[in-house]
Formats: structure tokens, sequence, C-alpha cells
């Protein structure tokens, strides 16, 4: 079914030009049209970034504050409440190219382009920055944690956020391995009660921020309500031992708790397991070793390796890190971090 609503809406939308100036803005909630319009514009070549649907118009603003008449693709109902808002903009409604049959754009002929996606930063230091995502960088991550973690056409996937890089690479994760993915939006009415969401879906993997965690863990849930999680994957903030102990009580032997080093300019580069009733570590858990293809260094602002124990700036050197922001060629900023440069 969803790869028949990909070829239909990709087949569907208009000739839109394939330039990474001037992306497609995906703003859709957390639920199947987000994975039917990714798949679909990657089908048809056609950069995008996606958005979170839940993001306030003066938000929403900012975003675009430096793009020429963006064109947005949207419910209906997100047109109709932002359109007052957000006047200097194009639509692409979804629901006028979610017809079968409609269109008749050749898939077969679309060549990838090296340049997927955008990826927006969480924009704290000022305006989001957008991060290129390539077909490298994200396969790559794709095969090495696939590999890594031992994902399988049996698992099935949480997607709880819209509008990250999260919820994207879940979303690749799950469908590059076969497996099953599960939307659920936690804003709101709809959060509760996750424990019987949990388990009426299978769910085996749990990707999400040690928050969430909390918030999962102070819900009561029966050891029945998690007994087929395999794979607790934590990240996004500081993991804590109490988040440990949280995972020791609640989760069922053979479950899996992952911490990792990641940003949206170069995804996952190291990961720390711990199975469950493990306990080794200090008051902030490590987020471990890198991953194949990943070489990190920690060096002081004369370029030179720290000594044990000492802060320093986190450098990593990879093939398959982000070739740069939409505005920019380079992603370190350093004259010491140079020769650590991505080759």
């Amino acid at each position: 079914q969803l790869y028949r609503a990909v070829v239909d809406l990709g087949r569907a939308l208009p000739d839109i030009p394939s330039d990474l100036d001037n992306p497609v803005w995906v703003l859709l909630g957390n639920d199947r049209r987000f994975a039917t319009a990714v798949l679909a514009l990657v089908s048809r070549g056609i950069p995008f970034v996606p958005l979170d649907a839940a993001a306030s118009a003066k938000k929403l603003l900012l975003t675009f504050s430096a793009t020429d008449r963006p064109l947005i693709m949207a419910t209906r109902k997100l047109q109709d409440a932002l359109a007052d808002d957000l006047e200097d903009v194009e639509w692409l409604v979804y629901e006028d190219f979610e017809k079968p049959d409609f269109g008749d754009n050749d898939l077969a002929s679309t060549k990838l382009r090296d340049d997927i996606c955008q990826v927006l930063t969480s924009g704290t230091t000022g305006i989001p920055n957008r991060v290129r995502y390539t077909a490298k960088m994200l396969s790559h991550d794709v095969v090495v944690r696939s590999n890594a973690l031992k994902f399988a056409p049996s698992d099935v996937f949480a997607q709880w956020l819209s509008g990250t890089s999260l919820p994207l690479m879940t979303l690749f994760l799950a469908l590059l391995n076969g497996a099953r993915i599960c939307c659920r939006n936690i804003r709101g009415s709809e959060r509760a009660p996750l424990g019987q969401w949990i388990r009426d879906q299978d769910i085996s993997i749990l990707r999400l921020t040690p928050s969430l965690l909390r918030v999962i863990a102070s819900e009561s849930l029966s050891a029945e309500q998690v007994q087929k999680v395999r794979l607790v994957s934590s990240g996004g903030e500081p993991l804590f031992r109490s988040d440990l102990e949280r995972f020791n009580a609640l989760f069922a032997d053979g479950t899996v708790l992952l911490n990792h080093l990641s940003a949206t300019e170069y995804r996952v580069a190291c990961q720390f397991l711990m199975p469950r009733g493990f306990d080794a570590v200090p008051e902030r858990i490590p987020v471990g070793y890198p991953l194949p293809g990943y070489s990190i260094w920690l060096l002081t602002e004369a370029g030179d390796e720290v000594a044990d124990g000492e802060p320093g700036e986190i450098v990593i050197r990879s093939h398959y890190v982000s070739p740069g922001y939409f505005d920019s060629c380079l992603l370190y900023t350093s004259d010491a971090a140079d020769e650590h440069r991505d080759v």
C-alpha cells in the first residue's frame, strides 16, 4: 500500500525544479502522509526539508526568512490555519495529489541526485541552518547501524516526532530493512496511554530522547506491555545513571539500552550499548566508541590532542558527514580542525 501511494503521489506531483536553493518544505504531521511525501520526493529527485507540523507561524516565518516564496507541502487543514500568517508562499496541498492514477511523470527515468534533502538544525544559535543530506551519507548511516543493531524485517519501529532528522532516519532505517514503522503523536491528549499502544503495535525498537524515556517510565507500565521491546535507543540529550536505573526496572532481560553521539551534520558517530542489568557507569553515561567510517579527536584550541580528563573541541573525520550547510561549503569552524577535516 505504501509503495502504491508513493508511486501515485510521485507521478501526480507537478514538475518541480530540482533546485537546492528552493526545496519543497514538507509540513505534514507524524503519519503515513509524511512517509509517503518524503519517499515520493526522493523518487522524483526533488530536494526537500522536513518541518514540524506543530511549529508556530512565527517560527516558520523565521525559518523561511532567507527563502524567496517557499514552496510548502501541507494538508488543506494546515494551509487554512496558516494562510493568513504565511502570505508570500506557494502551497502544494497534499489532498490535491492524493489520487490514484493521476499524473504521468516517469519515475523510472529519474536519476537519484547526490543531495537528497536538507534538514534543519535546532536553531538555538539563531535562524536554523539547512544541513545538506546526501545519498552516501544516508545509506552509510543505515548500513552501519543496521549491521551493528541487527535490524530485521520482524522489527517494529516507533515513530514519535515529525519535522526533524530523527523521524526521517527512523523512516529509512525501518523501510530499508523491510521492517514496520508505527507513527504516534505524543503531544496533548494523544500521548496516553503509551504502554497500551506499545503493546498493541508489537513495538520492538524505541528511538526516543531521555526525557521521553522518563515519561514512559513514570506511567507505571507493566512488564507485559513492553515485553517485545528489544532496543531502546536514546539520543538528543544527556543520559544519566538514573535513566539506566529506570530502564533496568522497566524492561525485560535481553533488552538493550543504547546511548550515542549524533548531530544533524554527521548522524551517529559513536554508540554505547548497555544490556538490561548493566550498571557499571558514571553519573553521566558515556556515548561510547566510534562506528565504522568515523574517526574522532578531542583537541585543544591549538589543535593538539587533549590530556586525559581535560575538555576540548570534538573533531569528527569521515567520508560520510554532510558536505555542508545550504549556504556554506564548510562544517568545521576552527583552524585547529583543518588537518582533521573530511576527505
